[in-house]
């Protein structure tokens, strides 16, 4: 019998305004780094736990991975991963995924890329899901999201996540 995995996936925190010419070093923002601390706190609750996390390199995705793992104050395995970046390649990423042997990851990433990876690996479209009603181009605005993933192309994986702001 396969143990099933969890996936998280976790979009940075409120950054400083969007700049074309330095986008990768972007911080967060007081309320950003807010946000980050309620997410945590909202997983500790839930009694979830990880084995590892992979983060975007740009530093608003940095920060916030480790503004959360403090909060859980837990000791997590952590590696960049250049592919979750803004224009990362959904179909890629869900292939790499379906390899790796952790049960319980976490992805530090951004929008586009989060909304299209969940899209691309669940049975029914995210925006179907909002928890208070807002939209943003198809897309709720903040909430928690928790759904039963399909058979492919992750089969050995159960249940995915996703925390937006």
């Amino acid at each position: 019998m396969k143990t099933l995995k969890r996936l998280y996936v976790l979009r940075h925190g409120h950054a400083v305004p969007y700049s074309y010419s330095q986008d990768a070093q972007r911080k967060l923002t007081e309320k950003g780094v807010a946000q980050v601390i309620s997410t945590a706190e909202a997983f500790v609750k839930k009694a979830e736990h990880l084995d590892v996390v992979f983060v975007s390199p740009y530093l608003r995705a940095q920060q916030t991975a480790k503004t959360f793992l403090a909060t859980l104050g837990e000791s997590v395995e952590v590696k960049d991963c250049p592919e979750i970046t803004p224009d990362g390649r959904v179909v890629n990423v869900a292939a790499w995924l379906g390899e790796q042997d952790d049960n319980a990851i976490l992805l530090v990433t951004h929008q586009p890329f989060a909304y299209q990876l969940i899209d691309y690996l669940v049975d029914e479209s995210l925006a179907s899901r909002s928890l208070d009603g807002n939209r943003d181009h198809g897309c709720p605005r903040r909430g928690i999201v928790g759904r039963r993933l399909l058979p492919i192309p992750l089969e050995n994986f159960s249940t995915l996540t996703f925390y937006w702001f």
